[in-house]
């Protein structure tokens, strides 16, 4: 079983944490050192650059481990009853989290080309860090920016549903219609939110049972699709900071 965390087996990753504690080790002892006050001013160039780089990552590593989360919300729905209650229902919840995992993936994307925006010190903005203004400044050939190229493209149809629904308030799921308008979960909430009673007839066509079994379904579908996300954006994740090592240790020695 892989490690949920091997992704940060990496030279760049390694190489920031054995910078971040050199730079920690006698911090405290500087000159104008205060323990309850920003002291950034007391960095040099170098240890700025590193702490620039370094938030970008942690960044990126909080944002891909919230993926991780979103399988393990999905994985266990508690309290049921209080989310119904709330006018949430399982496909409610299941939507819910597919959404932020679109977001999520989009947020992983535009962190990475800040983190080479940071890395490359090409000083563009970070309203402004797009993929045209970086091929202004770097080879779109070269490997970091081909690595995030073949992630956009791996993500696109995903990235393409988090635009329709951040600027459209659009959410596509064929298997979430089919169970709310084919296997009749819609009347049976409709008429119960009226405090109507459903008659035997619609009961005999459209069982609870089956409709409970095509969610269970759903989820375990949404779950494996998940996990097979997590695994590809880990897999482009380590490729994508090895790239650009070298760029990190050229850069060290110049400033």
């Amino acid at each position: 079983m892989k490690s949920q965390h091997a992704y940060l087996e990496n030279p760049f990753t390694i190489k920031l944490v054995e910078l971040n504690e050199s730079i920690l080790k006698d911090f405290h002892l500087r000159n104008g050192f205060n323990f309850s006050a920003n002291n950034f001013h007391l960095l040099n160039n170098t240890e700025k650059y590193i702490s620039g780089v370094t938030k970008l990552q942690y960044n990126l590593f909080h944002v891909v481990e919230q993926i991780h989360f979103i399988k393990i919300f999905l994985k266990r729905i508690n309290n049921k009853n209080y989310l119904q209650s709330n006018g949430i229902n399982e496909l409610t919840y299941i939507q819910y989290h597919t959404e932020v995992l679109s977001h999520k993936v989009h947020t992983i994307l535009e962190v990475m080309k800040l983190l080479i925006n940071e890395v490359y010190d090409l000083k563009i903005t970070a309203k402004e860090c797009s993929w045209n203004n970086l091929i202004g400044k770097l080879d779109k050939n070269s490997q970091p920016m081909r690595i995030i190229d073949n992630f956009f493209i791996a993500f696109e149809s995903l990235i393409d549903l988090r635009h329709l629904n951040a600027h459209r308030g659009i959410y596509i799921d064929s298997e979430k219609d089919k169970i709310e308008i084919d296997f009749g979960l819609s009347i049976y909430e409709g008429m119960e939110r009226l405090g109507m009673d459903l008659d035997m007839e619609f009961k005999k066509k459209f069982p609870m049972f089956l409709i409970k079994d095509k969610i269970k379904g759903h989820r375990q579908n949404r779950i494996k699709f998940i996990i097979r996300i997590e695994e590809t954006i880990h897999s482009y994740i380590k490729e994508f900071l090895t790239s650009i090592h070298p760029q990190l240790i050229k850069k060290l020695t110049i400033i």
